[in-house]
């Protein structure tokens, strides 16, 4: 990949670009040096002809392939710690209408929902429906200590709880992802790529959940989005401005871009980290500038009562990996116990005790007295682009075509609306 002024604009588009530069180029020659207009015009039409050949796709895209760009483009994030007591209150500094029943209401500055007998109610307009939609003439709405931009889509849920969808356009929501998924002081080559990866994943996202009732969680289990970016985010949102609508593609079609924190080395294969296959621009790279993560080594003591409690076991005496993927990652483990032994898969072991202990499936361990000593490398499941490395490469210099590249390999960087 090669990056095209400002935007990371790679692949195939460019490709033609560049051909077509060149047919012209063929054709001002060929006439002045007496070939004739019949023979010029031919040598010229060949050579369209190859160019549109090589424009197609090098590869046919799996079945699963997203090959379209969500219509509309809004984007639906389930957001948490919203209505969870069955509560719902919210604010702004203009005025807040809600749609319900085919009606339009007028609440004010503040309003409070409340979820009662499978129905939503806010007493002071004596409004009762099944769902409600609330928006601010100023735009924002404020619920607890973050503003969201857009629509609150609210629902009853289990147990007398509320559900909070937020709705807005996938540029607004990409303010409040990038920012928090990387730190927003990073180089803004790395931050430019963050945009791209973010983008892409939410895209594939909403075509895969469009009969669903939200794309998105608004936590690490899609990624992390805290609404409306605050202070200090600004650079982060110029970089989702300068790479307005890109996202990988390959084949044709939008890319699963992953990323994580710290590789450790070398990123892993999509398919032998998160199961499931996936087209080659996911089957891991040498990584080489993430050195400076606090993660690139680590380590962990455990207590064995806490892998006991963890695992659900008693007396665990050993741990080891029965299975290491081509990187050394941990594919499966045995842990063996006064009852025998309990066989887990490697990321299942990493939930089980906890990630921000177990920073990777990358460890060895050994049995001591205190317990289990654990060393290991990286941090995340390490497939895709490592942020860190993006930020040593952008501190290195290099662009955002270039860092996608290296992360991506075989993937093109594309304008959504082109793949419509």
């Amino acid at each position: 990949m090669a990056e095209v002024g400002k935007r990371c604009v790679t692949g195939r588009s460019g490709r033609m670009r560049d051909a077509a530069a060149r047919l012209a180029a063929l054709f001002r020659k060929a006439v002045p040096a007496g070939l004739g207009l019949p023979l010029a015009l031919t040598i010229l039409l060949c050579g369209v002809i190859a160019a549109v050949q090589c424009s197609k796709p090098a590869a046919r895209a799996p079945e699963h392939a997203d090959r379209r760009c969500p219509d509309g483009r809004i984007i639906r994030i389930a957001i948490s710690g919203i209505g969870s007591g069955g509560t719902a209150e919210f604010a702004s500094g203009g005025r807040i209408s809600a749609q319900a029943a085919g009606r339009s209401f007028d609440l004010g500055g503040k309003v409070a929902v409340e979820a009662s007998g499978g129905l939503l109610r806010i007493s002071e307009a004596g409004l009762e429906a099944g769902s409600i939609a609330l928006s601010s003439s100023d735009g924002i709405l404020r619920a607890g200590d973050r503003s969201y931009a857009g629509e609150m889509a609210l629902r009853p849920g289990d147990g007398g709880a509320i559900i909070a969808v937020n709705r807005l356009p996938i540029e607004r929501y990409l303010h409040g992802v990038v920012g928090f998924e990387m730190p927003p002081d990073w180089p803004l080559e790395a931050l430019k790529c963050q945009a791209v990866a973010a983008r892409t994943y939410a895209m594939s996202r909403m075509i895969r959940m469009a009969s669903e009732q939200f794309d998105v969680y608004d936590d690490t289990r899609s990624q992390v989005y805290r609404g409306v970016a605050p202070a200090g985010h600004e650079a982060a949102v110029r970089a989702v401005r300068e790479t307005a609508g890109l996202v990988l593609t390959h084949g044709g079609a939008i890319l699963s871009a992953f990323f994580h924190s710290t590789c450790g080395g070398r990123t892993e294969s999509a398919g032998e980290a998160l199961g499931g296959e996936y087209p080659p621009p996911l089957a891991g790279v040498a990584c080489g500038f993430c050195t400076d993560s606090k993660h690139f080594a680590w380590t962990a003591l455990i207590a064995r009562d806490e892998v006991d409690a963890a695992l659900g076991i008693a007396g665990s005496c050993e741990i080891a990996a029965t299975a290491r993927s081509g990187t050394g990652r941990a594919l499966s483990v045995v842990v063996k116990h006064k009852g025998g032994e309990k066989r887990i898969t490697g990321a299942g072991f990493r939930a089980a005790l906890g990630t921000a202990r177990i920073r990777s499936t990358a460890f060895r361990v050994e049995a001591g007295p205190g317990g289990f000593a654990f060393t290991g490398s990286g941090f995340g499941h390490g497939a895709g682009m490592c942020q860190w490395g993006a930020r040593g490469m952008a501190l290195a210099g290099m662009n955002c075509g270039e860092i996608l590249a290296k992360y991506y390999p075989g993937a093109d960087v594309a304008d959504c609306s082109s793949l419509d």
